[in-house]
């Protein structure tokens, strides 16, 4: 007959067993996390290694390019549709070949993704000081004040992003009376002709910071309702704080990395939709490098076979896009 003793034995030692595999396993659990953070923070440095590398090639595209894109003196309309230097055809003078006005496909390239980075930055600082601003506003404010923000952010995310920006550019572009070529300035000295256009600028980028807050401003009231409910706001305003004095010292530090992560997905999508815009011919005119309006000109050459002109901003385009929204990602890991 088996004794209480030995029951009680046999009961220890698999009570002492289950707990050391228990122990193992939460060991495992937490080095498998670890390696798993570290292979997230090596992704986004790679990635964020890559952004860096391309906004630094853009802000310094005039020293890089071998061409002036704005210069009509070096257009050569005899060099026109030529391909890449990589091809039996090509020459080394112009390494991404040319477009049909024998504009120089690398120069254009760098000009036009300095343009779309720069309009992807200026709509996401915009759009994310409106959004968050109203956000708070309306997560601190009454009721009045939170249903006239939310209705207005839930009538317009009830469009995409990129049909309330053709809206909103039509409306600028009527107002202001801009066509597609657009309210040009001209400066001509010596032999540089520089042609920027800054009203369709301002209007791409008005077009799509309204289009783009309804995003910050519903994502951050959401997460700064969660933060007032809970126990801390309470003991703040026992000790004598209230409203803006709690928003800027509890519950904005705890709402930012939702705009970290918000803002550079923004940046990828205000890049891809400006691009948009551009292509259709209602973002910015053809007289300026960008990528949408390098692809739009150059899509008439693929049926002939003259890939690069279009295939090149593309590349280009997606490469951006999808590093930025990669950057976003791992942000959205990194700080959850």
């Amino acid at each position: 007959m088996i004794s209480i003793t030995t029951v009680w034995s046999l009961v220890e030692r698999v009570l002492r067993y289950a707990l050391m595999a228990t122990q193992h396993f939460s060991t495992f659990c937490y080095t498998f996390w670890s390696v798993s953070r570290v292979k997230h923070r090596a992704r986004f440095g790679w990635g964020a290694a890559a952004l860096s590398a391309m906004i630094g090639l853009v802000v310094i595209a005039p020293l890089l390019a071998p061409f002036d894109p704005y210069e009509l003196s070096s257009i050569e309309l005899r060099d026109a549709r030529l391909p890449p230097a990589f091809f039996d055809a090509g020459t080394m003078r112009y390494l991404f070949g040319t477009d049909g006005q024998g504009r120089d496909i690398l120069s254009a390239l760098t000009h036009g993704a300095r343009s779309t980075l720069l309009i992807g930055l200026t709509v996401t600082l915009i759009a994310g000081i409106i959004g968050t601003a109203l956000g708070l506003a309306a997560s601190a404010g009454g009721r009045l004040i939170d249903t006239i923000i939310m209705r207005a952010a839930d009538i317009q995310l009830s469009y995409p992003a990129i049909l309330v920006a053709l809206l909103l550019d039509g409306v600028g572009r009527t107002i202001f009376a801009v066509g597609s070529s657009g309210l040009a300035e001209l400066h001509a000295n010596g032999s540089e002709y520089e042609t920027r256009n800054v009203a369709s600028f301002v209007i791409v980028i008005v077009a799509l910071s309204m289009a783009y807050w309804p995003y910050f401003a519903r994502t951050i009231r959401a997460a700064a309702r969660v933060e007032w409910s809970k126990p801390y706001v309470g003991a703040a305003e026992a000790i004598g704080l209230r409203g803006f004095e709690i928003l800027a010292r509890y519950i904005w530090p705890n709402v930012r990395g939702q705009v970290i992560v918000l803002g550079t997905w923004t940046l990828s999508q205000a890049m891809a939709c400006e691009a948009t815009l551009s292509y259709l011919g209602v973002g910015l005119p053809g007289n300026v490098p960008s990528l949408g309006v390098m692809i739009r000109t150059g899509q008439s050459g693929l049926m002939m076979g003259e890939w690069w002109i279009a295939g090149l901003p593309t590349l280009v385009l997606v490469v951006l896009t999808v590093t930025v929204a990669s950057i976003a990602d791992r942000w959205r890991i990194i700080l959850r």
